[in-house]
């Protein structure tokens, strides 16, 4: 019986050990992913004019590429197109 129990415990912690390997995977993921978030001091450029895209649109648009003329004139270009 307690050749039963020993290796229930040994399979137990290996377990425990394999989840926080992965929660350690996840976490180191998440600090990754929040590293690379926008930074609301960065200068961030429009792809279209390299004007820098004002604070407030960043702040609105986080992923935005374009300053809202350009982003206008590029929604109306795709209209025409579609």
């Amino acid at each position: 019986m307690s050749n039963i129990t020993s290796e229930t415990t040994e399979q137990v912690l290996a377990d425990d050990e394999a989840f926080v390997l992965q929660q350690n995977g996840i976490n180191e993921a998440i600090a990754k992913a929040r590293e690379s978030l926008y930074k609301p001091s960065e200068t961030i450029e429009c792809i279209d004019c390299g004007d820098d895209i004002p604070e407030a649109r960043k702040l609105a648009i986080p992923s935005t590429e374009r300053c809202t003329p350009c982003a206008e004139a590029y929604e109306k270009r795709c209209k025409i197109h579609n």
